[in-house]
């Protein structure tokens, strides 16, 4: 047996009593002296232990040990959930974190403290000058909610200017800054997507979406030269002269380029190569083995980066469950540390390659072998979303699999059949999301919460993960149980306004009003990143909302007058989803067939859109108070996201209202998994107004 006791000396020497029993009976015991001086050496290490133990038991009770547990960790060097590991190398990274270097570097430290004086001071924005910014907000959005006339409700009419001269509009993100957006077509009328677009002597830039259409934001008053670039086309520049809380209308024409090359040969022997692989594949050969003193392959494979030996066993970084993936051979390895290669911890054949067998050996650490596969689905486009062992042999799994076999399903079969097939689909995060659906649609809501409790155990840390269970808490009519998830969310991602308004959300569900004001509040007095324009305004118009609701449950005495106001409307939709990083567009289109969207903010009829969020989780809201009788057609143009998700594709959520903030209230709820990359506009809902 081997035990670890760890503790804090009171004194400088100490001796510790082990007293070691079987059954209640003493067996043996043993004494062992310590003494401070001659273990000094082992100091730290020892600190770190005990520092370990200590959080584990915090861990109990963490959110009201969240600043123990912070404090303990910065005094330990040890990273927790309210920290995060900084790899400080150079003087540039000491003075952008903000961190003092050690005094066992003293010329660092001098230099750090000499470009520290020289460094300008970073203005946050006072609680006057924040509270201004609402409040041209509000005065901005009352303006197009009182005045009924098309001509009034346009408060960013395109200003009519020469042609030599860009188009202003009097809206932009941030007080004080400016707004360049237009689009880029070519000398042939058509879009040209993907072109890159740059403010000269600045940071800011920004791509060209699949309509062509390009928006770059907060971008200091003064005359730039903007320049678009695209591949396969000449530059194109304008020159521009931009203001102060203005939008000016940059629109580029570009010619195709005529490009030139040189012929390039290029040979190397035939190299089999899986188009669909994801990670980095190093290949051994029987060949390569030859070369080194290695007599085994997981000696050999000892001498990549992230891979360790031991005997004839390997551990690959990233193969446990819950971390990347790894194949060899094809094979998954599911977890090399329960008992390493060919042991009954692995899922891996026993049967390895000679070192001098003539097929190459492939160990891949990434995410998702994804595979296209006509024999087995009879359609190489369908993105195959599971891999699993089975009899020795890969077999790929698409998500039709699973939701073929749940809609055959009889209410009383769908459980058992879950419990069947969790062995071999659970490490996805679709089948659980999906096996909850047919469970709750069935009228089985204690079973659909047993299923779905699932992902919190597969990622607990999991913002997204937990967002998304979070959110099916709210379907399945457990909003307390919501809460304290969104929480976790909160205290995760507190530098994201959704995580404030899906916790706002959920307690204003939960019944818990004054909480959810305040927390709209909140977020709507708090400074965001600039890639969350506007949001405050959502925030206060849903605080008005659950205000003007329950006016005898929430205490308004601490908010400025001028931020309370009428949302009252005979038509309201919210859309947001769970993918960071991810552009969708909100579009209404209403009974005269006039779209509403980020190009068209406010149309004649009185609609008004919000402004377009190109990044985060949303939300985009659409608002008309007085609806003209007809049929509104609400769309999601998806452009796509920009990152890799374990928690499968992107799901869109739309609320619709009708009688917003009136005691005859209507709300629809509507949610869609956008499966597949591809940009693409989705029907979501219609509203009929008679």
């Amino acid at each position: 047996l081997c035990n670890t006791i760890v503790g804090t000396l009171q004194s400088p020497t100490a001796d510790l009593e082990l007293v070691y029993s079987l059954n209640g009976v003493i067996v043996e015991k043993k004494t062992i002296s310590v003494n401070s001086a001659e273990h000094k050496a082992d100091g730290l290490t020892a600190a770190r232990q005990w520092a370990q133990q200590e959080l584990k038991t915090m861990a109990g009770d963490r959110r009201a040990r969240a600043q123990d547990i912070t404090k303990l960790g910065m005094r330990f060097g040890i990273v927790t959930p309210g920290t995060s590991l900084l790899v400080l190398e150079t003087l540039n990274d000491y003075v952008q974190y903000d961190i003092e270097p050690p005094a066992t570097e003293p010329e660092l430290l001098a230099q750090w403290t000499e470009q520290k004086k020289n460094k300008p001071v970073v203005k946050v924005q006072s609680a006057e000058a924040r509270q201004a910014l609402l409040e041209t907000l509000v005065n901005s959005w009352k303006s197009w909610y009182i005045k009924p006339l098309p001509e009034q409700r346009r408060p960013d009419t395109v200003v009519n200017v020469p042609p030599a001269i860009p188009q202003v509009q009097t809206t932009a993100a941030i007080a004080g800054l400016g707004t360049i957006k237009g689009l880029v077509k070519d000398s042939g009328g058509r879009v040209v997507p993907g072109a890159t677009i740059r403010v000269l002597g600045t940071t800011r830039g920004g791509i060209s979406k699949t309509n062509g259409e390009f928006l770059v934001k907060n971008i200091n008053p003064g005359a730039y030269s903007v320049r678009a670039t695209a591949v396969g086309y000449d530059t194109a520049s304008q020159s521009v002269v931009l203001s102060a809380d203005q939008t000016n209308v940059v629109n580029f024409a570009v010619t195709p380029a005529d490009i030139r090359m040189k012929m390039i040969e290029v040979a190397a022997d035939p190299v089999v190569v899986r188009s669909t692989d994801i990670g980095t594949t190093r290949v051994l050969k029987g060949s390569d083995m030859t070369r080194v003193a290695r007599d085994n392959t997981a000696s050999e494979l000892s001498l990549n980066a992230g891979i360790r030996a031991s005997d004839n066993n390997f551990v690959v970084r990233g193969s446990r469950a819950t971390e990347d993936q790894v194949l060899v051979e094809g094979l998954v390895v599911s977890d090399q540390f329960t008992g390493g290669l060919g042991s009954s911890g692995a899922t891996v054949s026993p049967s390895m390659p000679s070192p001098y067998a003539a097929q190459p050996l492939n160990a891949v650490n990434g995410t998702l072998i994804a595979d296209r596969t006509e024999s087995l689905l009879g359609d190489r486009d369908q993105v195959l979303e599971d891999v699993v062992a089975k009899d020795k042999k890969v077999t790929l799994v698409s998500r039709d699999v699973w939701t073929n076999a749940l809609q055959s399903c009889s209410k009383d079969s769908v459980y058992s059949w879950y419990l069947g097939h969790r062995a071999d689909y659970g490490r996805n995060v679709g089948f659980y999301l999906d096996v909850s659906d047919a469970l709750r649609d069935k009228g089985l809501h204690t079973l659909s919460l047993r299923v779905l409790s699932n992902l919190a155990e597969l990622e607990g840390e999991n913002h997204q993960m937990l967002r998304i269970l979070a959110r099916r808490l709210l379907q399945l009519g457990k909003a307390d149980y919501a809460v304290d998830v969104f929480t976790d969310v909160r205290d995760i991602r507190d530098e994201e306004p959704q995580s404030y308004r899906d916790l706002a959300l959920a307690l204003d569900a939960s019944g818990k009003h004054q909480q959810a004001v305040d927390m709209l509040y909140v977020m709507a007095t708090r400074t965001w990143d600039g890639r969350f324009p506007e949001v405050e305004l959502i925030a206060l118009n849903e605080m008005n909302h659950i205000i003007g609701l329950h006016p005898k449950d929430v205490d308004v005495s601490k908010i400025p007058a001028a931020l309370l106001y009428s949302v009252a409307a005979d038509v309201r939709v919210v859309m947001d989803w769970d993918s960071d990083n991810c552009d969708i567009d909100l579009w209404v289109t209403d009974p005269s067939a006039v779209k509403c969207y980020f190009g068209n903010r406010f149309t004649a009829s009185g609609g008004r859109l919000s402004r377009d969020l190109t990044g985060g989780y949303g939300p985009e809201e659409f608002m008309i108070r007085k609806a003209p009788k007809g049929t509104f057609k609400v769309q999601a143009n998806y452009y796509g996201d920009r990152q890799q998700r374990l928690s499968g594709p992107t799901t869109v959520q739309v609320a619709v209202y009708r009688n917003y903030g009136r005691p005859n209230e209507r709300r629809e709820s509507t949610t869609i998994r956008l499966n597949g990359g591809s940009a693409r506009v989705v029907d979501l809902a219609t509203v009929n107004i008679d």
